[in-house]
């Protein structure tokens, strides 16, 4: 029976997620079923307009026509990803795109979004350093590196005005 045609039972969805999902925040009573477009639906066929999808890296909408062209043809080559420590023809064809409509020269793929900050810190440093301007860490964040590639950034405060006696 394939996963459309069975019925789900949202009680038991319900209770599986409550027993094996760690409860870091509170979900309604409702079990999401499918989608089109901006609406979703449940398991007991309400409808509701998703105005949160970019909270789970989902803004493109549900069941969208030409992401689902563009999966089938990554699973037909059987290469639905790749490391970007390899060429592939899809990633060189979707960097030859973005630098054609865009300001970019090149560009860089991210895997995640402290990466992507990592290298807009990177390419900002190397773009001051190229225009002739200097860093200054005493006004600048610092940034610590940790050992899984993120990076935390961190603004000093402002030094106190302190105030002695014999500057009153």
């Amino acid at each position: 029976m394939n996963a459309q045609a069975q019925k789900v039972n949202t009680q038991e969805v319900i209770d599986n997620e409550h027993d094996y999902v760690l409860g870091v925040y509170s979900r309604p009573p409702f079990v999401i079923e499918r989608g089109e477009g901006s609406t979703l639906y449940d398991s007991e066929g309400n409808s509701y307009i998703d105005c949160v999808s970019g909270i789970a890296v989902n803004a493109l909408g549900y069941n969208d026509a030409g992401i689902a062209n563009a999966v089938q043809e990554a699973l037909a080559t059987g290469v639905l990803h790749a490391s970007n420590l390899y060429h592939t023809a899809a990633h060189a064809q979707l960097a030859k795109l973005l630098c054609e409509t865009s300001f970019a020269d090149k560009v860089h793929f991210s895997l995640t979004g402290a990466d992507a900050n990592e290298g807009a810190f990177k390419f900002a440093r190397r773009y001051a350093r190229e225009k002739g301007h200097r860093i200054n860490l005493k006004s600048s964040p610092l940034a610590m590196p940790f050992t899984d590639g993120s990076l935390v950034l961190w603004q000093p405060p402002p030094a106190p005005s302190i105030k002695t006696l014999s500057s009153l």
